[in-house]
């Protein structure tokens, strides 16, 4: 893949995974596990973050997962060597609300209370919620959905920009669907 960008990589990637044919359960939720990974590592590309996000111009772009261990594992491997807006990227698991300050990405793999818990800690925060259907129908930012064996997203554009992030037009264009966003928007 010379000359292909680390992005149009990792899409393609993405996209031949989500594209994995009728496989056992265990191997099929392992893919999803991993095409999530790579949208979870990629979707801050696609935000305008605040300065004040960030601690200091050399702070990592920070990743947390909440309540899955099996996505933690998914991202981290994801995320080796990556780079979001010029700065490393971290991964973390937090194991409660207050764990979220320094998140950018906040993957909510837990049951609906908790995610509940987290949606309000994380609201007025720049970070970027991301939740999935796999835990229940409460929905952050983004939102993964599965339709026809393949990763797709819901994005409420609202819910972003409720947490100081406008998300890009290339972003809103592939998801699946998009609420939100005033007066014009899709």
């Amino acid at each position: 893949m010379a000359g292909v960008s680390p992005f149009a990589r990792c899409w393609i990637i993405a996209c031949a995974l989500a594209l994995v044919g009728q496989t056992p359960a265990h191997a099929q939720a392992a893919d999803e596990y991993a095409v999530k990974a790579v949208f979870l590592t990629r979707f801050g590309s696609f935000a305008d973050w605040p300065p004040a996000a960030f601690e200091s111009a050399a702070a990592p772009f920070n990743i947390c997962i909440a309540g899955s261990s099996s996505m933690a594992r998914s991202v981290e491997r994801s995320a080796r060597g990556a780079r979001i807006a010029g700065r490393g990227v971290a991964v973390r698991r937090v194991g409660s609300t207050s764990d979220i300050a320094s998140c950018h990405v906040l993957y909510l793999g837990a049951p609906r209370q908790t995610i509940d818990d987290y949606l309000r800690a994380a609201h007025g925060r720049p970070t970027l919620t991301v939740t999935d259907e796999r835990y229940g129908a409460t929905r952050g930012a983004i939102h993964f959905v599965v339709v026809n064996d393949r990763v797709r997203f819901h994005i409420d554009r609202d819910a972003a920009q409720q947490n100081h992030l406008n998300l890009s037009s290339r972003l809103l264009s592939i998801a699946l669907s998009v609420h939100g966003g005033g007066a014009g928007a899709p």
